[in-house]
C-alpha cells in the first residue's frame, strides 16, 4: 500500500511511457501532450472556480506559514535542501544514467522514465513550489517521485558493477570511481565529483587502444582505501553504541541502521556475479544462503521492549485507566508514537505532528503558538521545533519537558487550551521544583524502558526511562 503523494510517481513513470518512450509508447508524443495539456487546462479551470484542493493551484503560501514549514519540515523546499542532499541525489541521478546505457528493451526504457520523472519532480517542486509558493506544488511534494530514483539506483549500481566489469580497463575504471562516489555519497564535494568523473569516464570518446589499466588499478586502489575506512568508522561507531547498550535487542537494529552489512555484500555479490561457473562456489554460495535465511529468521524481531509495546495498536490498561478520569489531549514530549498507542490520546504537541502543519495552516499555527509557548516558559529546547536540525544526529533521545514548576505549570494549565494530562519521566519531576500536594498525580510504569543515547565527542552515554509520572493538568 502506498500514500497517494508516494504512488503518484509510479503514474508519472506509465504516463511518460505510454506516450514519449520510443520503444514502449502506445500512441504518439502528441497524444501525451494534448492530453497533458487538457489535464493542466481542466486544473487551471477548477482552481479560478475555487474547486476544493484545485483552488490551492493559485494560493500563495503566506510567510507565517511558511517560516513553520520551513522551521518544522525544511525537506518541504528544495532550495532549502543541505549540500549532501543534492550529492545523493547527483550520485543516484548519475547510476540511473549509466545503468540505462548498459541494458536495451524495456529495461533500458524503465530507466530512462524514472529518472527523468524523479528530476522532473524536483524542478517542478524547485519552480512553482519554492519559487512561485504554490501551496498545492508544496503539499503534493512532486520531488517525492527521488524515492524511485533512489531503487532504481541501487539495483543499477548492480547492473553497472557487471556491465561495466566486463569492458575492459575503461569501464572498470568507471566502476571504481562509481563506486567511491556510493562510498562517498553523503559526503557532497568527494561525491558529486566522482559522480562526474563516472559519467565522463563511461561517455568518454576514448580510442579502444588506450591503455586505461594503471589508472584502473590506481583507481580501485583509493576505492579500497575508502571501503576500508568506511567500514572501519562504522564499526567504531557501531562498537560505542553496543558497549553499554541497556537492556535486550536493539543491536541488530543499529547494525542495520549503520549499513554494517553493505560493503561485505556488495562485495561478495560482485565475486558471484563475475565468477566462472564452479560447483563449489554454487554450494558455498547455497550453504552460505542457509545460514543467512536462518539468521534471519531466528533475529527477525530484534525491537527493544519499548519499540515492541509502542508498535502494538493498542492503550496500555494502567495508563488508559489513569487518564480516563478526564477526556482531552496529553502532552508527552519525548513519547512519540507512543502518545497515541500507550495513552490512546492525540498529542497536545509533538515534533511528529508534521504532516498537519503542511495541509492545515490553522493546525500549523496552532503548532507553532504551542511549541513556541512550551520554549518560553523553559520547559523545551528548540529541539521541538527543528527535529531535523543536524545537532539531532548526537542523539536519538526526543526533547523531553525539563526545568519543571509549579509556576510554569501553573501558566501551563491555566490556559484556555490548556491539555488535560501532562505525562513525564519521573526524574524530570524529582529534578523540579514541584509541589507534591499542589498537583494530582499518578505513577505509571511502561511496558518496556524507552533506551536513548547521547554523544559528547568522546563517548555514548544510554539512558533508560521506564517510570513516569501523570499530572493532572489544572485548567
Amino acid at each position: 500500500m502506498f500514500h497517494p503523494i508516494i504512488a503518484l510517481a509510479g503514474g508519472a513513470v506509465w504516463f511518460w511511457l505510454t506516450f514519449f518512450d520510443r520503444q514502449e509508447r502506445v500512441a504518439p508524443p502528441i497524444v501525451g501532450v494534448a492530453l497533458g495539456l487538457a489535464a493542466l487546462a481542466i486544473l487551471t479551470l477548477a482552481a479560478v472556480l475555487g474547486v476544493a484542493m484545485a483552488a490551492r493551484l493559485f494560493t500563495v503560501v503566506d510567510p507565517a506559514w511558511r517560516d513553520i514549514l520551513m522551521t518544522r519540515s525544511p525537506y518541504l523546499f528544495v532550495s532549502a535542501w543541505p549540500l549532501a542532499d543534492w550529492s545523493r541525489l547527483a550520485v543516484q541521478a548519475v547510476t540511473v544514467a549509466i545503468a540505462a546505457s548498459l541494458v536495451t528493451g524495456r529495461a533500458r526504457s524503465l530507466f530512462i522514465a524514472v529518472g527523468t520523472v524523479a528530476l522532473g519532480g524536483v524542478l517542478v517542486s524547485l519552480l512553482f513550489g519554492d519559487v512561485l509558493g504554490s501551496l498545492l506544488v508544496v503539499q503534493v511534494q512532486p520531488w517525492r517521485a527521488t524515492w524511485l530514483l533512489a531503487v532504481f539506483a541501487a539495483a543499477g549500481l548492480g547492473l553497472c558493477a557487471i556491465g561495466l566489469w566486463h569492458r575492459g580497463a575503461l569501464g572498470r575504471t568507471a566502476l571504481a570511481i562509481l563506486v567511491l562516489a556510493w562510498i562517498e555519497i553523503d559526503v557532497p564535494l568527494p561525491a558529486l565529483v566522482s559522480a562526474a568523473l563516472a559519467l565522463v569516464v563511461t561517455f568518454a570518446p576514448l580510442r579502444p587502444e588506450t591503455d586505461m589499466r594503471r589508472l584502473s588499478l590506481v583507481a580501485w586502489g583509493v576505492v579500497a582505501v575508502c571501503a576500508v575506512l568506511y567500514l572501519a568508522m562504522h564499526l567504531y561507531a557501531f562498537a560505542l553504541l553496543v558497549a553499554n547498550l541497556p537492556g535486550e535487542g536493539g543491536a541488530l537494529e543499529l547494525a542495520g541502521y549503520l549499513n554494517l552489512l553493505a560493503i561485505p555484500v556488495c562485495v561478495l555479490a560482485v565475486l558471484w556475479a563475475n565468477a566462472r561457473p564452479d560447483g563449489r562456489i554454487f554450494a558455498a554460495v547455497a550453504g552460505a544462503s542457509l545460514v543467512l535465511t536462518a539468521a534471519a529468521i531466528l533475529a527477525w524481531d530484534d525491537r527493544t521492549a519499548w519499540s515492541a509495546a509502542t508498535d502494538r495498536f493498542g492503550p496500555d490498561p494502567a495508563l488508559a485507566d489513569i487518564v480516563a478520569a478526564r477526556d482531552g489531549e496529553v502532552l508527552w514530549i519525548g513519547g512519540g508514537f507512543a502518545t497515541w498507542s500507550q495513552a490512546g490520546r492525540p498529542n497536545w504537541v509533538s515534533r511528529l505532528q508534521g504532516a498537519s502543519n503542511v495541509f492545515s495552516r490553522p493546525l500549523a499555527l496552532v503548532w507553532d503558538e504551542r511549541s513556541r509557548r512550551l520554549a518560553d516558559l523553559g520547559l523545551v529546547d528548540q529541539r521541538l521545533r527543528t527535529p531535523f536540525n543536524g545537532e539531532e544526529r548526537m542523539s536519538n533521545e526526543e526533547p523531553s519537558l525539563r526545568n519543571l514548576s509549579d509556576a510554569s505549570l501553573e501558566q501551563l494549565c491555566t490556559a484556555a487550551d490548556a491539555p488535560a494530562w501532562v505525562i513525564v519521566p519521573s526524574r524530570a519531576v524529582e529534578d523540579g521544583q514541584v509541589s507534591a500536594g499542589r498537583w494530582t498525580s499518578s505513577h505509571w510504569t511502561s511496558p518496556g524502558r524507552n533506551p536513548s543515547f547521547a554523544w559528547d565527542g568522546k563517548s555514548v552515554t544510554w539512558t533508560e526511562t521506564q517510570d513516569y509520572v501523570v499530572l493532572r493538568c489544572r485548567s
